[in-house]
């Protein structure tokens, strides 16, 4: 159990070689299929970006973590971020970070690549089969 944290709920995806950040992205969504899986990602920038890039690289550091990894955050009116779980495995972060090939080479071969997309993503299918009926409303 934990306390309740009042705040924005957002999420970030990461790769981490041998402890060192080597790829990151920090979005929010509210596109989710009731309440939890999400199927539009809002790149967040500015402040909340950075410190949720620190807390990953600080993660990554502290565990010695090598491989993908995601987390789930409430971020509270201060602008902290409190960590809700942690997923060894790629999440849907990883649509912020696709297009240009150098996430490949951040996971294989530990090139760092902190360029995520600043356009929104979504998953098409599930935009037209859940996201139109929930516009319409």
């Amino acid at each position: 159990a934990q306390r309740r944290i009042i705040g924005r709920e957002a999420a970030f995806y990461a790769v981490a070689h041998h402890g060192k950040l080597t790829a990151f992205a920090a979005y929010a969504s509210d596109w989710r299929l009731g309440g939890g899986a999400s199927y539009a990602f809002e790149p967040l920038g500015g402040a909340d970006q950075a410190v949720l890039r620190d807390l990953a690289a600080r993660l990554a550091a502290s565990a010695d973590l090598h491989g993908h990894f995601a987390c789930d955050v409430m971020i509270d009116a201060q602008g902290r971020p409190f960590l809700i779980e942690c997923n060894p495995r790629a999440t849907s972060g990883v649509h912020l970070l696709t297009g240009e090939g150098t996430l490949a080479c951040a996971i294989g071969e530990g090139v760092p690549m902190f360029t995520q997309s600043r356009a929104p993503a979504y998953l098409g299918p599930a935009m037209l089969v859940y996201g139109l009926p929930q516009a319409m409303r």
